[in-house]
């Protein structure tokens, strides 16, 4: 199955990251959790983790271009030789849904198949929840 690899969301004021390098190369194998690849926001340098797992088949966001946040930039699909459709302009259908090895809500998108021939999932990372702000102590 193919699977479109999203730049995650960046945070209410960024929307878009700058490809620095790819840690993986085309074909090679992707463990879930393994960075994939770094982006540069205006703020911070991070890298960007594979929530699934499989193997590189095309990077859509070469080094040094700009990505947007929730946007297709690799192709990973189960088999290294798997044949798998091109991604192609089209509206997508998205549910919600979570991870089963850890909880964590995540968005999990997938694409129609009348417009790409084949199915496939768009997974997006889980939002990192903003830290629990202290309460006041009512002892006080």
């Amino acid at each position: 199955m193919r699977h479109l690899i999203l730049l995650p969301d960046l945070g209410q004021t960024t929307s878009e990251a700058t490809v620095l390098q790819w840690l993986k190369q085309t074909g090679e194998k992707v463990s879930r959790g393994e960075p994939l690849l770094v982006v540069q926001t205006d703020k911070v340098d991070m890298e960007v983790e594979s929530f699934v797992e499989g193997y590189l088949r095309e990077v859509l966001v070469s080094e040094g271009t700009i990505a947007t946040a929730l946007k297709p930039v690799a192709i990973l699909t189960d088999a290294p030789q798997e044949a798998y459709e091109r991604l192609t302009d089209g509206p997508l259908m998205v549910a919600a849904t979570s991870v089963p090895s850890t909880g964590q809500p995540a968005a999990v998108e997938t694409v129609r198949e009348a417009l790409i021939g084949a199915p496939a999932t768009l997974v997006v990372p889980p939002a990192t929840p903003e830290p629990a702000k202290a309460r006041p102590d009512r002892n006080s």
